[in-house]
């Protein structure tokens, strides 16, 4: 037994005869069958029956008054919708005249029924795969201008500590000058791919080779000094739990057997079921100046 809900076509048709006949032959493929016999009453029913409507089935010569063409125009202006046009003329001017529209077909009136009902369905078809990926677009679009937005919050964010870092250097003279100042990158990491990326800052502190060395979570895991693993991956796994911010001071120990302590800050962004989806981050070496840790 099919479970799914019938579809319902606006069949607009001027010739009362003909549109019964096309009716109660669409009727036995359970379509239910709204009927206008007019462009212009064809345009009033949508507006009354908006989003009850899956197709409409457009007669291209009305008689006197809208024609079909003119009609499918007005209403694909208000709403997206697949319209198939029917048609007694095969002539290419009748066709070049639907191709000016988002349309999905014509038939020939002399058609059969079974070619009606292939023909409407296929529209159907080609209507969901189209709004689909309409709408995967748009949520790449919104996922494009929320990355847009981080990444130009966090080079803002570097460029006020690099400006301060000037300011300090300039202030305090070769004193401050003996003193390593601060150095900060920013990393972002896709949790779904478990793809990390890394600023040019954090290579440094790390004196890893960006063409060598290929930055994943495990990977960074591995460069954290062992007493500090554990401590460091479960305030990173914490702030998945509770989807706070999270602080932390902790060393690495680098392939030259060299030890630094790092300041590290992170956020995380959920989806809209709070499944976390992607951190960003802070790094700052802030080890002593001869490059060991504090």
């Amino acid at each position: 037994m099919n479970l799914e809900a019938a579809k319902t076509i606006l069949l607009v048709e001027d010739e009362a005869i003909i549109a019964m006949e096309e009716k109660m032959a669409l009727s036995r493929y359970h379509y239910d069958i709204i009927t206008a016999y007019s462009g212009e009453k064809a345009i009033e029913i949508f507006e009354d029956n908006c989003g009850k409507i899956d197709l409409i089935l457009m007669d291209i010569d009305l008689g006197k008054g809208m024609d079909g063409t003119e009609a499918a125009k007005r209403i694909l202006s208000k709403k997206e919708i697949p319209v198939v046009f029917l048609t007694s003329h095969e002539e290419p001017e009748i066709v070049r005249k639907t191709e000016k529209i988002t349309s999905y077909g014509y038939v020939v009136k002399n058609s059969s029924i079974t070619v009606l009902n292939a023909s409407i369905k296929m529209a159907m078809k080609l209507f969901t795969e189209k709004s689909r990926v309409k709408e995967q677009k748009q949520q790449l679009a919104t996922v494009n201008k929320k990355l847009t937005s981080t990444n130009k919050a966090l080079e803002f964010t570097q460029k006020k500590l690099l400006d301060r870092e000037k300011e300090l250097l300039t202030r305090e003279g070769r004193f401050n000058q003996a003193q390593q100042l601060a150095k900060i990158g920013h990393w972002n990491l896709d949790i779904l791919n478990n793809k990390l990326e890394w600023s040019d800052e954090i290579y440094r502190i790390f004196e890893l080779d960006p063409e060598e060395f290929c930055a994943t979570y495990e990977a960074f895991l591995e460069l954290v000094h062992p007493e500090d693993r554990e401590t460091v991956h479960q305030a990173y796994q914490d702030s998945l739990v509770t989807k706070s911010p999270y602080e932390i001071v902790h060393r690495i120990k680098l392939k030259t057997g060299k030890v630094k302590q790092i300041h590290e800050k992170c956020v995380t962004e959920f989806d809209s079921q709070e499944n976390p989806v992607f951190s960003i981050g802070t790094v700052q070496d802030i080890s002593n100046n001869n490059g060991n840790a504090s």
